[in-house]
């Protein structure tokens, strides 16, 4: 059997019937993809979905965005964490707006030198913007290319793309399964996404896995991943963070006695390193003995 057969069609075809409804598969428009792929990094579709919405009816356009203060799109991010996210965000409609009038790249290594925008969100946004025949690596795109390539050993992303090339080339020959006009790769990236979800995320379901015929690894072993220790999310830096920024979204300013109250259970050393982070990441501004949104 070929590749197409043992594992591009049945996953297609899999996913076809179990494809997620998901609002940034609604549209190609590359603001509109660019901000759900920032929001998607390290946080769970189920969030994402209703904050995508309500971050665009505030910002529906770069050029909204761009114009915005930074402390306006800090506040419209809360409840997404990793806020610095927010401010790339932010960066890259004003560069797309001032450097190239407001029309997004259409090359990796032009989008690769907007703030905050890697490899993968580069090919996402030439994948799911513009239909380009691109090949990705999110998580769920490595574990799936590491297991059908190397079985599970460990590959740096540029091997694994470079596997993709005749798999890419494959789809590009298939006839669309599909209503819409999007090409085979663009469907293929996103069936990916909802297929490691499905399968390699959880490792449940196994028995309904596509392609378990092709590789015995898929059905029968989940490796269990050791689980490593690690420091509870409320003794992390980017809790206090957190909390910080939340009472500056609710008030205008807030002193450093409140902060003080605020991270009262560690020392002050630490609490000055915390708010010299979040000054020197433009998430806050000191006035006085005050601190500002930026």
């Amino acid at each position: 059997m070929t590749r197409k057969e043992q594992i591009i069609l049945p996953i297609l075809h899999w996913y076809k019937k179990n494809k997620r409804d998901l609002p940034w598969r609604r549209t190609m428009r590359p603001y509109h993809i660019l901000v759900s792929e920032v929001m998607l990094q390290q946080t769970q579709v189920d969030r994402v979905i209703i904050k995508y919405r309500e971050f665009l009816r505030y910002f529906p356009s770069v050029k909204q965005l761009g114009n915005a203060s930074p402390g306006e799109v800090i506040t419209a991010w809360k409840g997404l964490g990793y806020n610095r996210r927010a401010l790339y965000l932010q960066k890259t409609a004003q560069a797309i707006r001032q450097e190239y009038g407001g029309r997004f790249p259409q090359d990796i290594d032009t989008l690769m030198t907007l703030p905050g925008i890697g490899n993968y969100t580069a090919r996402a946004i030439l994948s799911f913007a513009f239909d380009k025949p691109v090949a990705m690596m999110d998580t769920n795109h490595r574990k799936f290319y590491s297991r059908i390539f190397f079985q599970e050993n460990g590959q740096s992303d540029k091997i694994l793309l470079e596997k993709t090339k005749d798999l890419v080339a494959d789809l590009l020959t298939l006839p669309s399964l599909f209503s819409d006009k999007k090409s085979m790769v663009y469907h293929w990236n996103q069936a990916l996404m909802d297929f490691g979800a499905h399968f390699l995320a959880r490792g449940t379901h196994l028995q309904d896995c596509p392609i378990k015929q092709f590789d015995q690894l898929f059905p029968d072993q989940v490796k269990k991943q050791q689980k490593k220790a690690h420091t509870p999310f409320r003794q992390t830096n980017r809790y206090y963070r957190g909390r910080i920024v939340d009472a500056l979204r609710s008030e205008k300013s807030i002193t450093i006695k409140t902060i003080a109250k605020l991270c009262a259970d560690i020392p002050k050393k630490r609490q000055q390193t915390i708010i010299q982070g979040l000054i020197k990441d433009g998430l806050i501004k000191q006035a006085g003995c005050s601190m500002l949104l930026p």
